[in-house]
């Protein structure tokens, strides 16, 4: 990992226990979902990666603590936290599942259709980062995982014109629902951010048939709440137990602030310096 690669970790950091030391004056409310994003659970070369034993103490320490929910639950704001995984790398059936299913955890895997067995286009290591193909999805799906859809190629949803934001919504849907033999309800938009979808987005994903979206724009869901503009909280290798245990119970809740629009523009500036 080159300097450049290193800035974003390093300003995640920064970021977070900002927030830590902020939000010990706040209190959480304990009645809402809180939905959490992964990706990759194993060495690819990203900061959006958990590792393994990073991933199995987390998940630990949720099945200890109680109170994890399917999906379907925390989008209409039950009390509890949800697990979620975006773009379904191989390494989630690999590293993921068998974690989970030995400790009888829900969990919701958000595929992108047309790229099954290979990268996604900017995937900066080819090696760590290929997607589960048609027959390891059908297989999570055997182990009792919820499958959802990413649309068909991950590409940004805001900036497409004309029918190609349809085709990437339903398109994925009718892919899954074909490959797996029953309803794929559920869709998660690619990147998250409240740039790279829009209310067109939304009515895509109502229209083609799924009973909710969810983005990657952190914050927690209560009763009530849009259910094609549901937030999540996402987990990343600049995670320590202790700032992952900080965001399930509400410490870092601060950071929502970080979908101010000026905010997203420092974001967008930050990743091209990163390199991502």
């Amino acid at each position: 990992m080159g300097a450049r690669q290193h800035i974003k970790p390093l300003v995640k950091r920064a970021v977070k226990r900002a927030a830590w030391c902020a939000g010990a004056f706040r209190k959480p409310d304990p009645d809402r979902s809180v939905i959490l994003t992964y990706h990759s659970i194993g060495r690819r070369r990203h900061d959006m990666n958990v590792t393994p034993e990073a991933f199995t103490q987390q998940v630990r320490w949720l099945a200890d603590r109680g109170g994890v929910i399917p999906l379907a639950e925390a989008a209409k704001g039950a009390p509890g936290v949800a697990i979620t995984f975006d773009d379904g790398f191989r390494d989630n059936l690999l590293n993921a599942a068998p974690v989970l299913r030995e400790l009888g955890l829900p969990a919701t895997f958000f595929i992108v259709s047309h790229r099954l067995g290979q990268c996604l286009d900017d995937e900066p290591d080819p090696e760590n980062g290929v997607l589960l193909d048609r027959d390891e999805v059908c297989a999570l799906a055997d182990q009792g995982f919820d499958i959802g859809a990413h649309t068909r190629t991950h590409r940004r949803l805001r900036p497409m014109i004309g029918r190609g934001e349809w085709e990437e919504i339903l398109g994925s849907k009718e892919d899954l629902e074909a490959l797996l033999g029953r309803p794929v309800l559920h869709f998660a938009y690619p990147y998250g951010s409240a740039m790279d979808y829009s209310v067109i987005s939304e009515t895509c994903a109502r229209d083609a048939g799924f009973d909710f979206a969810v983005s990657n724009r952190y914050g927690t869901n209560a009763p009530g709440s849009n259910p094609w503009d549901l937030r999540r909280i996402w987990v990343d290798g600049t995670d320590s137990l202790s700032l992952f245990q900080a965001k399930v119970t509400g410490r870092l809740d601060l950071l929502g602030a970080l979908e101010h629009p000026a905010v997203l523009t420092a974001r967008t500036v930050l990743n091209r310096l990163s390199g991502r």
